[in-house]
């Protein structure tokens, strides 16, 4: 399940269109510097994911907030509702209280060129991710 939630905040991160970050003296730049600018709906759609371990699927993050992760073979496995924090993070907040499914942010990667980024949670475990719709 938080394989499934990490797609879909990969995928929101890849509907979006990332800027450039202005120069500065630090070494990377921050979630924020690239993509606070966008908007929900930019990030809004359909996203396959594979975190490359067996879980795969399809995540739709709704302009209203609202998230439904599926599983490959068609089964729901999550829902509740996602956002975009001050630092540019996507982040979802499962619904219900599962221990197993806990709040999630993750930073996304800038797409390459066949659209495919990579989100990063806060455990550090990656997700490919790509918008199909």
């Amino acid at each position: 399940m938080k394989k499934l939630t990490l797609v879909l905040a990969i995928g929101a991160l890849a509907a979006c269109k990332q800027t450039a970050p202005a120069p500065s003296e630090s070494t990377a730049p921050t979630p924020a510097a690239t993509s606070t600018a966008l908007t929900m709906a930019d990030r809004a759609g359909t996203y396959s994911y594979d975190d490359g371990k067996g879980a795969s699927g399809t995540s739709v993050l709704n302009p209203d907030g609202q998230y439904t992760d599926t599983s490959t073979d068609g089964k729901d496995i999550e829902t509740g509702a996602w956002s975009v924090d001050g630092a540019g993070r996507v982040c979802f907040d499962p619904k219900g209280d599962d221990p197993k499914q806990p709040n999630r942010c993750y930073v996304m990667s800038e797409a390459g060129a066949d659209g495919t980024m990579t989100a990063t949670g806060e455990n550090g475990e990656a997700v490919k991710v790509k918008k199909t719709g």
